[in-house]
């Protein structure tokens, strides 16, 4: 017969739910901390975001109302602690007030502006007020001040830094800005300026939203955060492509005539664009290609624009080149891409057995 052994619970049984399996389903849900090797061990704490603008996310966001005193806006944040798991903690519906001991007398001060949890179960000095509070953990003046430890506090409790106001002589406080985000697993989260100034993630498939580099990154174990390719900046792959017939076409001749070789794509004003052409040639004389492109649906010598002309000397007998030639997008529509040709001297052939291609490409802004 096996062996069998009991998990502890589920959530929503019947008279069972307990504070440790609401934070196990707190564990379940949100990004975990570190790589130790015991799942739901420990997690990442930070901010919960919820509500931003172009510049700024507000949940818990500290800022100076006059003097010592601050202002800490609304919102949730996960604080975690160490082998017990993560509390969901928040301030609702509004800002609350919080004011630092008066100014120090001859050296600055750094004082941090924290949320803290208390939990009796894990033997904490519960306070009155309640036990999730935002409180001022005050330092120590020096010359060039610290910041004060957040672990090992009076009454116990798990914080989570979201400022430091560093008091002057003067009192007159400079804040910093320390929150940190955190996210659901598999999920995206904004990175806050606590994250910008060292982040830190060691959960794997963690992604972020940096915005100092405007980009998308996630979280590797082998090699730290890696970009993901996103927005307008990046290649969007093939527009266009068009091959000739084969056959024998006609000489190049020292008139400049459009190619049998057309392609049609749409295109995006201010976009890289790459023309890749093949074809085989001969013929022993300078042959000039011109590259050129037209708005709609066909091209003409007459009606379109040149991109680029390229010049060099055929062989003697059939050679296969292959020319790129860059274009920036000056429309945003239907555009046609192609080449008229011709020589200095006498004429040049095309190979007819070998097909001639042109392919272009978005490769970006």
């Amino acid at each position: 017969m096996p062996t069998n052994a009991a998990a502890t619970g589920f959530w929503t049984a019947q008279n069972r739910n307990n504070a440790r399996q609401g934070r196990a389903l707190l564990q379940s849900i949100f990004l975990g901390a570190s790589s130790i090797s015991s799942p739901l061990a420990s997690m990442r704490s930070g901010v919960v975001c919820t509500t931003a603008d172009a510049t700024n996310i507000y949940d818990l966001r500290v800022t100076v109302t006059s003097g010592l005193s601050m202002s800490v806006a609304s919102g949730a944040a996960v604080v975690g602690r160490p082998g017990t798991g993560p509390y969901l903690g928040w301030l609702l519906p509004g800002a609350v007030t919080v004011t630092c001991d008066p100014a120090p007398v001859s050296n600055p001060r750094n004082d941090l502006v924290v949320m803290r949890v208390y939990d009796a179960a894990q033997g904490d000095t519960v306070p009155g007020t309640g036990p999730c509070q935002i409180e001022i953990i005050t330092g120590t003046p020096g010359a060039v001040p610290v910041d004060p430890p957040t672990t090992g506090l009076a009454g116990g409790g798990a914080v989570l830094v979201l400022a430091r106001a560093q008091v002057s002589t003067a009192g007159v406080i400079t804040l910093t800005d320390l929150r940190r985000s955190t996210g659901l697993l598999g999920a995206v989260r904004p990175m806050l300026p606590g994250d910008l100034s060292g982040d830190g993630s060691s959960c794997q498939g963690d992604m972020r939203w940096n915005p100092a580099l405007g980009l998308l990154e996630w979280y590797s174990m082998a090699g730290g955060w890696q970009r993901i390719a996103s927005g307008d900046p990046v290649p969007r792959g093939t527009v266009a492509y068009g091959t000739s017939s084969t056959g024998s076409p006609a000489n190049i001749t020292t008139s400049d005539l459009m190619q049998a070789e057309v392609a049609t794509g749409p295109v995006v004003s201010g976009r890289r664009y790459r023309i890749h052409h093949i074809r085989s040639e001969a013929g022993g004389n300078i042959l000039t290609n011109t590259y050129r492109v037209q708005s709609g649906g066909s091209i003409t010598l007459g009606g379109s624009t040149v991109v680029k002309a390229t010049t060099d000397t055929t062989p003697g007998s059939y050679r296969t080149s292959t020319r790129f030639v860059f274009w920036v997008a000056t429309f945003t529509g239907t555009a046609t891409f192609g080449l008229s040709s011709r020589v200095n001297t006498g004429t040049n052939t095309v190979d007819g057995a070998v097909v001639r291609e042109v392919l272009v490409e978005d490769i970006g802004v």
